[in-house]
């Protein structure tokens, strides 16, 4: 459950920002949503705030196709944060991606918990 957690989506897409964000606020008042369309200046935020468990988020959605950094590169820098990051950020790949490939990377990757497809719903965050 999401109230009263810390929640950042990670998505070149500010529409589905905005549309992320919405519902997760309308399911849970509590909890509080960031937002970065860069994959990049969301892993400089992590970094910043490594040192302080508490600024960080809970949950990250994550999405694949990114330019720059798409989503399984920000999980291989995701890999060399602290272990305060780690253990603390909670993370989904949240993609409109098919390609069972990408599922099965995001199902290697020890630190993404599940593979969620777009668009996020009701029932993906319960």
């Amino acid at each position: 459950m999401l109230n009263h957690k810390k929640v950042l989506l990670i998505d070149d897409s500010k529409f589905d920002n905005l549309i992320n964000s919405k519902l997760i606020q309308t399911e849970f008042k509590n909890a509080m949503v960031d937002a970065f369309d860069s994959a990049n200046v969301a892993l400089d935020f992590l970094k910043e705030n490594s040192d302080n468990a508490d600024n960080l988020p809970d949950v990250l959605f994550v999405d694949i196709r990114m330019p720059e950094m798409d989503g399984f590169e920000f999980m291989e820098a995701f890999e060399n944060l602290s272990h305060v990051v780690k253990n603390k950020c909670k993370v989904y790949m949240l993609t409109s991606s098919l390609d069972p490939r990408d599922k099965q990377r995001a199902d290697e990757n020890p630190h993404v918990l599940k593979f969620l497809n777009k668009p996020l719903s009701c029932k993906d965050l319960v």
